[in-house]
């Protein structure tokens, strides 16, 4: 059973960047320097293992003292960014791991999301071999790409080509050796002009942000150890400053300073900023305010949810506030239903340790509760709070999922049910106009990995083919008609008759029936079922089989028989007239005119805009950030169902964008001669 730790300093630290740069390494050599362990702790998938790279985001706690510390290891590509996202909002901190030797520019989607949660946040250099870098140039990229002016508190000692040591900026004093095992030692003379530099800079920059430390900066006097240290918390709590660490995961350097620096600088959680809620999630609700402290009502937020093959269904909390026990009755917030808490957990990687209380930052794990999902909110019964979910991008990367009709098919859509339940960019929808079940995901990657993990853990695998695009039908001339439905095979027979005309509408208008029937040359309890066949036939099509829209049908004259007429006949003559009148009435195909915002850098700007244009895409205008270019656009969504790994493809999978449908518009003759023909074959 694992300790309660109601004063604790809990400290939530997501451990991020790009992939190859040491995260997982990073979070193995903090576990066995706090564990004292020799042997490696972090958990990989089979597929993790076989990519080389992190999948799937992974959590491990640890109690050091009076401090918690939960680590969370993040997946480093872009495919996975919305894991990133996710695990920051239950963070407190987090550590961007950059290298000597990497491309700063290739994270930059990872640092721009630890920016818009206003994360506090420090950047670890991880040192690799020091022949292949350089501390100066790197830094400096990383100012440059991230548009940020970082306080340097290490810099790496190098001798021999090799990292021996690192030198604090501040108490200016060379740290050598590996973690556990440091001396510390004087300034070398080699180092004091890089440590002059470097402390001037982080000494200015501190200064930006005290009063009391700017006069000792402008009187040009040393200023306190003490001083400099609290701002620098201070700073780093109000993301006002961004601390540069140094070390190296292979050669265990620096991993204890790093260790310190999270137990000391970066704010624990429950000294962050109250929480703001509503008391319901209704748009127009009252804010409520909950700060993260034990005395407060309980509430708290399920960020992320999985399937275990052995327990089921797992929920990962987040405690915002109050104290979370066995046994509780709650309500879930989000859709207004009560709950029993039962066991739960912290996770060690792959394994769970069971508690029996958590306080406000705890991340702790529910068993078997399937009224609960991830975005969701649980409080007080008396006291309730809803907060917003967390926002989640809408995948693009669409495919049809080709189901045989088999046994197999069921046991393929409750795996594909838990994966998306799982993973929130994961969407499956049946697309009612096409007819096709549909599975979108950020990218090819993504959909990659998804279909992989099923086969290893559910045994199911499929195939996935490229959607169809949902076309419609109008008519650009107006036609009169007669439908008529007439038939005798002893007994009673069936008699429908009308007259008909079909005019177009303005676009977006849907449809329209006029009943102009004066007389009684039509039954009033048989217009009914001519409005009903008129429908059936336009939803049919005529050209290329799509629904057909904007269009007026007026019904202004027909003839019934006494015996033979009934409601199905007068739907046949809708219908017949209908099929009759779309030919005459001018036909077009229209097609789904998508608005975009595509998201670059600038220096990707050129390329995107010229591919767009062969895509029949049209720019609009820009917008400009602080360090990338919105491009506003509107392209075909025929021409847009590779744009995802496209766009991954020319921006270095930096590029990201969202779509949605801004109109329909009629098909050049050429392209709608050959869905028609791919229509016709299809009949034949």
């Amino acid at each position: 059973m694992h300790d309660s730790h109601v004063e604790s300093n809990i400290h939530n630290i997501a451990i991020v960047g790009k992939d190859g740069f040491g995260k997982t390494e990073l979070v193995n050599s903090l576990l066995k320097f706090q564990s004292k362990k020799p042997v490696a702790e972090v958990v990989e998938t089979p597929e993790e293992k076989e990519r080389g790279y992190t999948i799937n985001t992974s959590y491990y706690h640890l109690d050091d003292g009076d401090d918690t510390i939960n680590l969370i290891d993040t997946p480093g590509n872009t495919n996975f960014l919305s894991s990133l996202n996710i695990s920051v909002y239950a963070s407190s901190g987090a550590v961007f791991v950059a290298s000597i030797s990497g491309d700063s520019d290739g994270a930059f989607r990872i640092w721009e999301s630890l920016c818009k949660n206003e994360t506090p946040k420090a950047i670890f250099m991880n040192i690799g071999d020091a022949t292949q870098g350089n501390f100066e140039d790197s830094l400096s990229a990383i100012e440059n790409a991230f548009s940020v002016k970082p306080a340097v508190l290490y810099i790496p000692w190098i001798e021999g080509e090799k990292l021996v040591g690192i030198i604090d900026i501040i108490n200016q004093k060379l740290i050598r050796g590996t973690a556990n095992k440091t001396t510390v030692e004087d300034l070398p003379d080699a180092a004091k002009d890089d440590v002059e530099l470097y402390r001037s800079i982080t000494y200015e920059r501190l200064a930006e942000l005290n009063d009391e430390l700017m006069e000792y900066y402008i009187e040009e006097k040393p200023a306190p150890d003490e001083l400099m240290v609290k701002v620098l918390s201070e700073g780093l709590k109000s993301c006002g400053v961004t601390p540069v660490l140094v070390g190296s995961v292979d050669e265990n350097v620096g991993i204890d300073n790093l260790f310190d620096f999270i137990k000391t600088k970066f704010p624990p959680f429950q000294k962050g900023s109250a929480w703001v809620g509503k008391q319901t999630n209704a748009e127009d609700a009252e804010p409520v305010e909950r700060k993260p402290a034990p005395d407060e009502p309980f509430s708290g937020v399920v960020f992320k949810t999985s399937y275990d093959r052995y327990v089921g269904k797992l929920n990962y909390m987040l405690v915002v506030s109050g104290v979370f026990k066995k046994g509780l009755k709650l309500q879930n917030s989000t859709t207004g239903r009560k709950i029993q808490t039962g066991r739960f957990y912290v996770m060690q990687g792959d394994k769970t340790d069971e508690i029996e209380e958590a306080y406000p930052g705890d991340i702790v794990v529910l068993e078997k509760i399937d009224e609960l999902e991830t975005n969701q909110t649980i409080c007080d019964l008396d006291n309730v709070v809803f907060y917003d979910p967390i926002p989640i991008p809408k995948p693009w990367y669409t495919n049809r999922l080709e189901l045989t009709g088999s046994s197999t098919d069921g046991r393929i859509m409750d795996a594909l049910n838990k994966a998306v339940a799982e993973d929130p960019t994961l969407v499956m929808e049946f697309n009612n106009e096409t007819k096709e079940m549909l599975l979108s995901g950020i990218g090819l990657l993504h959909i990659d990995v998804t279909k992989e993990r099923l086969k290893s853990v559910y045994d199911v695998e499929f195939e996935l083919g490229s959607p169809t695009v949902g076309h419609l039908e109008t008519i650009r001339g107006k036609a009169t008609v007669q439908g008529k439905y007439k038939k005798q095979s002893g007994g009673h027979g069936q008699y429908g008759d009308v007259h008909i005309t079909v005019e177009p509408l303005p676009r977006d208008t849907g449809f329209e029936f006029v009943d102009k029937i004066v007389g009684g040359s039509i039954p009033r309890n048989y217009i009914p079922g001519v409005e009903k066949g008129v429908k059936e036939a336009l939803t049919a099509g005529t050209l290329g089989g799509y629904p057909v829209v904007d269009v007026r049908v007026t019904l202004f004259d027909g003839t019934f028989h006494a015996v033979d007429s009934s409601d199905f006949a007068f739907q046949r003559a809708g219908s017949m007239a209908i099929k009759k009148a779309m030919p005459e009435a001018k036909p077009v195909l229209l097609e789904p005119i998508m608005e975009l915002e595509i998201d670059v850098l600038e220096a990707d700007v050129g390329k995107v805009t010229k591919d767009l244009s062969g895509r029949r895409g049209k720019v609009s205008s820009y917008e400009y950030k602080e360090c990338t270019t919105v491009i506003l656009a509107e392209a075909p969504l025929s021409e847009m169902m590779d744009y995802t790994p496209a766009l991954r493809g020319m921006t270095v999978g930096l590029g990201i964008y969202s779509m949605k449908l801004k109109s329909y518009e009629i098909l050049s003759p050429d392209i709608a001669k050959k869905i028609i023909e791919a229509h016709k074959s299809e009949e034949e």
